[in-house]
Order: C-alpha cells, then structure tokens, then sequence
C-alpha cells in the first residue's frame, strides 16, 4: 500500500511537472513569435525625400528578408519632412500608439530634436547621421553614417602627401558635424581659413571671393545634395578653380552634378564614401526591383537595409522581445548580412568601411 501511495505520489508529481513544461513552452512559443515593430522617421516630403523614398524601399527589403526567415516584422513609418518637431511627433506617435520596440531615424537636425523622447521612453534608436553628441547624453542610441571627423582627416592628409593643396580653406555650416570635420582636417593641416554660413543658406559666392582673396586653392565642405548643387555651380557661373574636397561622395557628387559640372572642375574633386555597395547581393536586388535607381538612391537604400537588419539581428537573441533586451544585443551584433559592408557597433557607433574618391568619365573612381 505504501508503495502504491509512492507511485500515485511520483504520478502527480509528474504530472505537474509535465503541465509546468508545456506551459512554459507554449509561452516561449507565443514570445518567440511577437511580432517586433520597428518606427522609421525619415523625410518623405520636402527637400530631404530624395533619401527618405529610397531608405523605405531598402528597409522593405530587409522586411521581406527578416519575414522569409520566420520572424515577424512590422514597419511603423513616419514623414520628418526632415524637421525636428515634426520628427518629435512622429517619435510620440510611435512610441504611445504603436508601442514601437525600436526606431530608425535619418539626418542629424531631426535626431538631435528627438533624442531625449527616446531616451525618456528608453527605446533604442539607430540615427544616421554625422553628429556623435547624441551619443554621450542617450544610452539607447546607435550612431549609423559615416565618420567625418575621420574621413575629412583622411581628405586632407591625402591631399597633402599628393601635393593637392598649397593653402587650405574651410567653408562649413554652422552645425556640429561641420565642427568634427574640421576637427579631423586640423589634426593634419593645423592653419585652415575658416568660412562660416548658417545651415540652409545657398548663397556661396561671397566665401568664394573671399578665400580666394586670402589666396586658398582648397576648400574643405561637408553637406547635403541640396547645398552642393548651387555650390558647384556657383563655382562654374564665377570662373573659379578650387580644388574641393568634400563628403559624403553621395550628396556632394550626386547625378546632377556629374552630369551639368564641366569635366576640368569635376577632376578636381576629391571626396569619400562607402566602398564595395554596388557588389553585393543587396544592391543586384535593388536595383532589379527599381532599375532607373542612383547611385544616390542605393546609398540611401543601403542604411535602411542595414538598419532594419541590425535591429532584428538584435531582436533575435531576446525572449521576450523588449527594449533593453534589444539595446543590450545591439552592443555585440556581428556577421549579418549588410549591404554597408558594416561590422557591428564599437562604442555605439555603426562601423562602416569607407574610401577615397575622385571623378573619371564623370564617374566616382577608388584613390586608395
């Protein structure tokens, strides 16, 4: 009898354990296949569309990819207009409506604005842009773009060992990434004139007189398509023959200034940007799906890819899937599949390879 009572004890027992693990594994499975939801804001409207438009399309390639895999993903996705309190909106939005898990958002002025709504929800955001302050005051942001301070030092040091510049000028907004520029450029060349214009101003022509007064040959400017257009033709319209150096190689050399520049002023550009996109599997993708795409336009698709890719890559590794667990992983993601050729983030910023370049057959063409 008491062996029975054993066996009857031993029974139940294993019962309750046997329930106690379906349980759990039923909840793991519901966990496992939450869906997450990423918000993207970025400029749909307005000047900055011209890289908003491509950044959704390469993020839907990413979605596709992520949801062929097995997971669920659904894009949340919001117009800046490329302006801060219209991107604060938006962050608002995706945050207490759509109940986000993490954020993407594109250009510097509209990331600085909302950095503190996602610090104050703790909710991981990936910003592409040039400025890295955002960084220091926001544990739950991830820096994508690329590096200008190391990239204009590497402008300038080029141009200095090659014997591209005699007397070096500066014509920069007033913004922080034009300040880590210089930085960068003044670690090689300390005695740089400095010409300052407010963000949005066009009207090129008095820096022109006046480096050219003070007898500089090379200018130093990073910026946006909508700033180089004018800029370059300005340079035309005054017959002026600066060597340039400027960055990034998408926005200060896009179609319609390789197309519309004279040759001999295009030849002496030199400038930087991503290195290997237009090999990858990515970008054979892209631009089958949408075939009359620039060069512009796949830069643009790329950090939407990567970006959608980095935070799911990130969202894999959590059970459940929460913000902090998300903002945790995405400190140690390496080896996805990236269209950047990017490798992960080293103290929170997106580690991209980049290159020198210079125009041929109004072509960007590899320097080193």
């Amino acid at each position: 009898m008491k062996n029975i009572h054993v066996v009857l004890v031993l029974v139940i027992i294993g019962a309750i354990l046997l329930s106690a693990c379906t349980t759990t594994h039923t909840l793991n499975s519901q966990e496992t296949i939450k869906t997450l939801k990423i918000g993207i804001i970025t400029p749909l409207t307005g000047w900055g569309a011209y890289w908003g438009v491509p950044v959704i399309n390469g993020a839907e390639i990413a979605k596709d990819k992520i949801s062929s895999e097995g997971m669920k993903l659904d894009l949340y996705i919001e117009d800046s207009k490329a302006n801060g309190k219209e991107t604060v909106m938006a962050a608002k939005k995706l945050i207490n409506i759509d109940k986000i898990d993490a954020a993407i958002v594109d250009f510097s002025m509209p990331s600085l604005a909302v950095a503190p709504v996602f610090k104050d929800e703790k909710t991981p955001f990936v910003y592409v842009g040039y400025v890295k302050s955002i960084l220091e005051e926001n544990d739950y942001a991830f820096k994508s773009f690329l590096d200008v301070e190391s990239d204009c030092k590497k402008m300038v040091r080029y141009a200095k060992v090659n014997n591209k510049t005699k007397k070096l000028g500066a014509i920069l907004a007033q913004t922080e990434y034009s300040h880590l520029c210089l930085k960068g450029a003044k670690e090689i060349e300390p005695n740089i004139n400095e010409y300052w214009y407010n963000f949005g101003d066009t009207d090129f022509k008095p820096l022109f007189t006046k480096a050219k007064d003070d007898g500089v040959d090379t200018i130093i400017i990073v910026g946006w398509t909508d700033e180089f257009v004018p800029f370059f033709q300005q340079m035309v319209e005054m017959d002026i023959d600066f060597n340039i150096l400027c960055g990034s190689g998408s926005e200060c050399v896009p179609n319609e200034v390789l197309k519309n520049i004279p040759e001999e002023t295009l030849q002496r550009i030199i400038t930087f940007d991503l290195y290997g996109l237009e090999d990858t599997d990515f970008a054979k993708k892209y631009n089958e799906k949408h075939p009359n795409a620039s060069k512009a336009d796949l830069v643009a698709a790329a950090y939407g890819y990567d970006e959608v890719i980095i935070l799911a890559e990130a969202a894999k590794h959590c059970n459940p899937v929460t913000k902090d667990c998300i903002k945790e992983h995405l400190l140690t993601i390496k080896d996805y599949p990236t269209a950047l050729n990017s490798n992960g983030f080293k103290d929170r910023v997106l580690q991209i390879k980049t290159k020198l370049y210079n125009v041929k057959d109004r072509k960007l063409s590899v320097l080193e």
